[in-house]
C-alpha cells in the first residue's frame, strides 16, 4: 500500500468513526485529526512531492463506488486537499482538469447532498487558483448547469448560499464570457430563495449586476431581474435568538432598497409599484415604501424620473395632506408625514434645473404643484400641510426659497390686503403660515436680492407683525408671540431690515417688557430670543440706547418693589441671553448704587446680588465643570483678559470697592458686603498673576491693619481675594495669613457677630490648605483648640481645609471632633457643625487658570470624609445606651447627609435608613426636614429599601404632615414622601393604606401654607386614583 493510500485509509477512517461516533467524541474532534491529515498532504503536493493525480489515483476506487459513504469520504478528503494548498501550485492544465471532474460528476450523474456540497467546495478553491485561464470554458459548463439543471428548491440554505459565492467568485475573479448565461444562472438561484443570509447575496449580486454588467444586456433583463427583487419588497424578518450571521431587518431592508434603487431600468415598474404601495394601511409597508421611494429618485437619471413626476407628486402630495406631523407611530418610532415631505424635497431638488423641450421645472412642476394645493390656502383647508409641503421645497437652495416665496407670499397677503380687520383665527393661521417660510430664509443667513419677494414684501410684513403686537389685545398670547417670533427671523437674515427698522422693533420689545403682557412666560422668552438676534446682528447700541438704558432708569423710578424686581430680573435675563452685553450691564447697575440722601438697602442689595449673579453665570460658561471644581482651559493672558473684560472693567471693580466704604448702612449690611465680596472672589480669578499683585497693593494691603487687629467686618472681604489667589503667592503668604488670622481668632468673643468670626475661620482654613506644612502634626491641632478656649467652629474649619487637600493629619482632626460628640457642653455644636466638612462653598473650590491653582483640592475628598464620619456615627448610635448620644448622632447624620451627593451615600443607606425613621421623632424640625429630604433622595435611588418601613413611614409623615409647629418644610416633604410613596410601592402593598391617607389629610387642606394645601391636594388626588384603572 503506497503512502497516499495509507493516508486515505487514515482519513476514511476516521471519517466513519465520525458518522458513527464509536467513541462518543464531538465532531471537532475528527475533525481536528482529518484536517491534520490533509494538512499535511497539502504541503506535500505544494512541495511538489506529489502531484493532484497521485491523490485521485490513489482514491479512484473511491471515488466511484456505489457506497455512498465511500464516495462522500473522497470527495471531502480531496475538497479540502484543495481548500488548502497553495493558489499556485496547480497549473492551468491540473486546474482544467480537476474542474471538468467535478463538473461531470454533477452534470451526468444523480448526485447526493454531501456529495454536491463538496463539490460545490471544490469548484470554490478551483476557482481561486492564479494559473486557471479566464477563458476556461469549464466556467460556461458550470453556468450552464446551474441555468438549466440546478433547482435551488432541492438543497438546504448552506448549500445555496455555496451557489452565490461560487457567481460572486466567477464574477470577481473575471471569468464571465457570456453576461447573459450568468444573469440567467443568478435568475435560477435567486428565484424563490428566503434564507436571510443567502437574500443578502442575492440583493447585492442584482445591484452589482446592474452597476457593472453590459448595458444592453443588463435591459435585455430588468423585467425578471426587478422581479427577482420587488417580490419580497417590502421585506420583513425576526432574527432568531442566537443568529449566527447577525443579519437584522434593518440590513435585509437597506439591501433590497439600495439593488431596487440601482437601476434606471426598473424605473417603468418601480414608480408604479411603489405608488400602489403608498395606499397600503400598514405604517411599516409606507415607510419602508416612501425610504424606497426617496432613494430611487436619488439615483435614477432624472430624465427616468421625469416621466413618472406627476403621479409621484400626486400620491405624496395626498400622504401629508392626510396626515399630521405629530403622527409618530411608538411603537416602530417611524414618522411618514416627515418621511414623506423629505421624498417631495428630494423630487423637487432632483429636477430643479432639468429643462428639456417636453418639461419645464418652474412650469411643469413647480407651478404645477402650487396651483395644486393653492386652494387650500384661499379655503382654509389643510393648510399646515399645504405650508409644509411648500417649505420643505424652499429649504433646497436660496434660489428655491425665492421661487416659492414668490408664489406663496401673495396668498397669504392677499386677505389682510383685501380686509380692514381680520378675526383673529385668521391672523394665527396667516402668522403659523409665514413663520414657516420666514424661518427657512433665515437659516440660509444669505443677503437677500434687492429685487427677491421677501425684500418686496418688507413693508407689509413689518406692518402686519408691528400692529399685531400694538393693537391687538393683550389676552392673544399666542398672536403675539408668533409675531415676535417672526420678527425675529428678519432680524436674522444678513441686512434685511436698517438700523431705523431695528430701533423700531427694539422700542416694541421695551413697550412689552413695560407692560403686563411681558410677565407671560412665552412672551417673555421670546422676547429675549429677539433680542439676541440683534446683538448678533451688531446692533449692540441700539438695545443699550433703546431697551437697556430705559430698564435701568426704571430701577431708580420705580414705584413699587414689584416693579423694581420686575425691571431688575428683565435686565439679569437680557444678559444671559446676550453675555456680550454683561459689562455693560455690570456697569451701568452699580452706576445705580450712588451717594444720596436716603440708601435703599434692599433695593442695593438686589441690584449688586444681580451683579455677582450675571458675573458668576458667565465665568461659569467659561470652565469646564469638573464636580464642584473648575478647570479652566486658558492658555495665555491674552484671553484671560478677554475674558475679564467681558465680565467688569476695573472702573467698575473700583466703584464697587468705593460703596463698601460709601456709608455705614451699608458697611454694616451682611448681603451687600458679602455679594460684592463675591464679585471680587471672580474678578481675582480672572486676573493674571502680576494684575493680583497690582490688585492686592491697591485694595488689599489698605486694609490689612485693620482685618489682622481686632475681629473686623472687612474680612469678609478679604477672605474672598484670599480665596482667590494662587497658592504660592507672594502677596499674601500663607504663613503670615495663618498666623495673623489666628491671632485675631483667639481675640473673638460673644460681641463679635457670628458672620466676621467664621469668616476668620475660614481664612485660616483657607491658609492651611494653601499650605500644607502649616500643620505638621495633630498636636498642632490641639494646642489651637486649648488656646482658642475650646472654639469648635475654628476647629471644624480648620478641619474642612485640611480634608479638601485630604492632608494627612485630616483624619485625626476628624476623629478628635467625632470624639467630643460625648461631651456635654459641646456635642450639640459638634453635631450641628459636622456639615462643614461636607458642603461645598463657592470660595471653597479648585479654579485652575494658566497652570496656577488657587486651592489643594483632592476630588474625592467628600467620598473620604463620608467614610470617616458615617461609619463612626452608626456605630455610635448603635453601642450606646445614652439617649442625649443618640440625639445627637442622628442630628449630626442628618446634618451630614443633607450636605452629601446621593452618589457617596446611597452605599449606607441600607444601614442609615433605620437612623432616618428614627429622626423623624426628633425634636429639632431641621433634623427631621434632612432625615425626610434624604428618604424622598432614597425613594428615586434605591426604593427597594422602603419596603420594610412602609408602615411607620405612613404613619409618621401623615402625623407630621398635620403638625404646624414642624414648620411648612417639614409638613411639605411629609407629603412629598407619601405622594412618592404612589410612584414606587407596589399597589397591592399600599392599597390598606389608601382610605386612611385619603380621610387623614382632610385637615391639611386647610394648611396656613399655600405650597403645603397644593401638596394636600395633590397627594390625596394620588390615592384616591390609586388602583384605578386608566381609561
Amino acid at each position: 500500500m503506497s503512502f497516499l493510500e495509507q493516508q486515505f485509509k487514515l482519513f476514511k477512517n476516521l471519517f466513519e468513526k465520525k458518522n458513527s461516533n464509536s467513541l462518543n467524541e464531538t465532531d471537532d474532534y475528527y475533525d481536528n485529526l482529518m484536517k491534520e491529515i490533509t494538512f499535511n498532504l497539502s504541503n506535500l503536493l505544494d512541495e511538489k512531492k506529489y502531484t493532484l493525480l497521485n491523490v485521485v489515483t490513489s482514491i479512484k476506487d473511491d471515488i466511484t463506488s456505489v457506497d455512498d459513504e465511500s464516495r462522500q469520504c473522497s470527495l471531502e478528503y480531496l475538497s479540502i486537499i484543495l481548500s488548502n494548498i497553495k493558489k499556485d501550485t496547480l497549473l492551468n492544465n491540473e486546474c482544467n482538469v480537476i474542474f471538468d471532474f467535478f463538473l461531470s460528476k454533477i452534470l451526468n450523474s444523480s448526485i447526493d447532498f454531501y456529495c454536491f456540497k463538496q463539490i460545490l467546495n471544490s469548484f470554490k478553491s478551483i476557482l481561486t487558483f492564479e494559473f486557471l485561464q479566464k477563458s476556461f470554458p469549464g466556467v460556461q459548463h458550470l453556468l450552464q448547469f446551474i441555468q438549466d439543471e440546478y433547482n435551488p428548491n432541492e438543497f438546504v440554505a448552506s448549500v445555496r448560499y455555496s451557489i452565490f459565492e461560487i457567481l460572486n467568485l466567477i464574477r470577481v475573479k473575471e471569468f464571465v464570457q457570456d453576461e447573459s448565461l450568468y444573469i440567467n444562472a443568478f435568475l435560477n438561484v435567486a428565484n424563490g430563495e428566503k434564507d436571510p443570509r443567502n437574500l443578502m447575496e442575492s440583493f447585492t449580486l442584482n445591484k452589482i449586476i446592474t452597476s457593472t454588467f453590459n448595458k444592453d444586456i443588463t435591459y435585455s433583463h430588468s423585467q425578471k431581474l426587478f422581479d427577482v427583487l420587488f417580490c419580497y419588497f417590502p421585506i420583513t424578518f425576526k432574527p432568531p435568538k442566537n443568529d449566527p450571521y447577525k443579519i437584522s431587518s434593518d440590513d435585509l431592508k437597506d439591501a433590497l432598497r439600495a439593488a431596487i434603487s440601482n437601476s434606471d431600468y426598473f424605473s417603468i415598474d418601480v414608480f408604479p409599484n411603489l405608488i400602489d404601495k403608498l395606499t397600503a394601511t400598514s405604517i411599516i409597508v409606507k415607510n419602508e415604501t416612501l425610504k424606497t421611494l426617496n432613494e430611487c429618485l436619488i439615483k435614477y437619471q432624472k430624465k427616468s424620473i421625469v416621466k413618472y413626476w406627476q403621479p409621484v407628486w400626486d400620491a405624496l402630495k395626498n400622504e401629508v395632506l392626510r396626515g399630521s406631523i405629530d403622527e409618530v407611530d411608538e411603537e416602530y418610532k417611524v414618522n411618514n408625514y416627515k418621511e414623506a415631505l423629505n421624498v417631495i424635497k428630494t423630487l423637487f431638488h432632483r429636477l430643479a434645473d432639468y429643462e428639456t423641450e417636453n418639461f419645464s421645472f418652474d412650469t411643469d412642476l413647480l407651478n404645477f404643484s402650487f396651483e395644486d394645493i393653492k386652494h387650500n390656502f384661499e379655503n382654509n383647508k389643510n393648510i399646515k400641510q399645504s405650508a409644509d409641503i411648500f417649505s420643505t421645497i424652499s429649504t433646497i437652495s436660496i434660489d428655491m426659497n425665492e421661487k416659492v416665496l414668490k408664489l406663496v407670499l401673495p396668498v397669504f397677503f392677499e386677505p389682510i390686503n383685501n380686509n380692514s380687520e381680520l378675526d383673529m383665527e385668521s391672523i394665527k393661521l396667516i402668522l403659523m403660515n409665514i413663520s414657516l417660510f420666514l424661518k427657512e430664509v433665515a437659516a440660509f443667513k444669505a443677503e437677500m436680492n434687492p429685487n427677491s419677494s421677501i425684500v418686496h414684501y418688507k413693508d407689509e410684513l413689518l406692518v402686519f407683525l408691528t400692529k399685531n403686537l400694538s393693537s391687538i389685545s393683550d389676552n392673544e398670547i399666542h398672536i403675539k408671540t408668533l409675531s415676535i417670533f417672526q420678527l425675529t427671523y428678519l432680524i436674522k437674515i444678513p441686512g434685511y431690515l436698517k438700523r431705523d427698522e431695528i430701533f423700531m422693533v427694539s422700542e416694541i420689545l421695551l413697550n412689552i417688557f413695560n407692560s403686563s403682557i411681558g410677565a407671560n412666560k412665552n412672551i417673555f422668552l421670546s422676547c429675549l430670543e429677539c433680542i439676541k438676534s440683534i446683538v448678533a446682528a451688531n446692533y449692540t447700541d441700539v438695545i443699550k440706547d433703546v431697551i437697556l438704558s430705559s430698564l435701568l432708569q426704571n430701577l431708580k423710578t420705580a414705584e413699587s418693589n414689584q416693579i423694581f424686581d420686575k425691571n431688575l430680573k428683565t435686565i439679569a435675563n437680557i444678559v444671559f441671553s446676550c453675555s456680550s452685553l454683561t459689562s455693560y450691564v455690570v456697569s451701568e447697575l452699580v452706576d445705580y448704587i450712588q451717594p444720596s440722601s436716603v440708601v435703599d438697602l434692599e433695593s442695593c442689595f438686589l441690584v449688586l446680588s444681580t451683579v455677582y449673579t450675571i458675573i458668576d453665570s458667565r465665568l461659569k460658561s467659561v470652565i469646564q465643570k469638573d464636580s464642584f471644581n473648575a478647570v479652566v482651559k486658558i492658555d495665555n493672558s491674552a484671553d484671560l483678559r478677554e475674558i475679564r473684560n467681558e465680565l467688569i472693567t476695573p472702573e467698575t471693580v473700583d466703584a464697587l470697592y468705593q460703596i463698601i466704604f460709601m456709608y455705614d448702612q451699608i458697611f454694616d449690611h451682611d448681603g451687600i458686603l458679602e455679594v460684592i465680596s463675591l464679585v471680587f472672589f471672580n474678578y481675582v480669578l480672572v486676573l493674571t498673576p502680576d494684575e493680583r499683585v497690582l490688585f492686592c497693593s491697591k485694595y488689599i494691603k489698605p486694609i490689612m491693619e485693620q482685618v489682622f487687629t481686632n475681629p473686623n467686618r472687612l474680612s469678609i472681604l478679604f477672605v474672598k481675594v484670599y480665596a482667590a489667589l494662587d497658592i504660592e503667592n507672594d502677596v499674601l503668604p500663607a504663613e503670615l495669613v495663618y498666623k495673623n488670622s489666628l491671632n485675631v481668632v483667639f481675640k473673638i468673643n460673644d460681641q463679635v457677630s457670628p458672620i466676621t468670626s467664621m469668616n476668620y475661620y475660614m481664612i485660616t482654613a483657607l491658609a492651611v490648605n494653601k499650605d500644607k506644612s502649616l500643620i505638621s502634626s495633630i498636636d498642632n491641632l490641639t494646642e489651637i483648640y486649648e488656646n482658642s478656649n475650646h472654639n469648635v467652629g475654628l476647629m471644624f474649619w480648620l478641619a474642612k481645609g485640611l480634608c479638601l487637600s485630604s492632608h494627612k493629619e485630616s483624619k485625626n482632626i476628624v476623629k478628635f471632633l467625632l470624639d467630643l460628640l460625648n461631651d456635654s457642653v459641646l456635642g450639640e455644636q459638634i453635631a450641628e457643625s459636622l456639615q462643614i466638612l461636607m458642603v461645598n462653598i463657592p470660595i471653597f473650590r479648585k479654579i485652575t487658570f494658566l497652570e496656577s491653582k488657587n486651592l489643594n483640592i483632592n476630588n474625592l475628598n467628600q467620598q473620604k470624609v463620608f467614610h470617616l464620619i458615617v461609619p463612626t456615627l452608626i456605630n455610635k448610635y448603635k453601642e450606646t445606651d445614652d439617649e442625649s448620644l443618640k440625639s445627637k448622632c442622628l442630628t449630626a447624620l442628618s446634618h451630614v447627609l443633607k450636605s452629601t451627593p446621593i452618589n457617596i451615600k446611597n452605599n449606607f443607606t441600607q444601614d442609615l435608613f433605620p437612623l432616618l425613621v428614627s429622626a423623624l421623632d426628633a425634636s429639632a424640625s431641621d433634623v427631621v426636614a434632612a432625615s425626610l429630604q434624604t428618604i424622598c433622595d432614597t425613594f428615586v435611588s434605591q426604593p427597594e429599601i422602603l419596603l420594610s418601613h412602609v408602615d411607620t413611614l405612613i404613619m409618621k409623615t401623615l402625623s407630621l404632615s398635620k403638625i404646624l409647629k414642624n414648620g411648612p418644610k417639614v409638613r411639605a416633604l411629609s407629603l412629598q414622601t407619601l405622594l412618592l410613596f404612589v410612584n414606587v410601592v407596589p399597589i397591592n402593598v399600599l392599597q390598606p393604606y389608601k382610605n386612611m391617607i385619603i380621610k387623614g389629610l382632610i385637615p391639611v387642606l386647610d394648611d396656613p401654607n399655600r405650597n403645603v394645601r397644593k401638596l394636600a391636594v395633590d397627594t390625596r388626588q394620588a390615592y384616591f386614583d390609586l388602583g384605578m384603572a386608566i381609561a
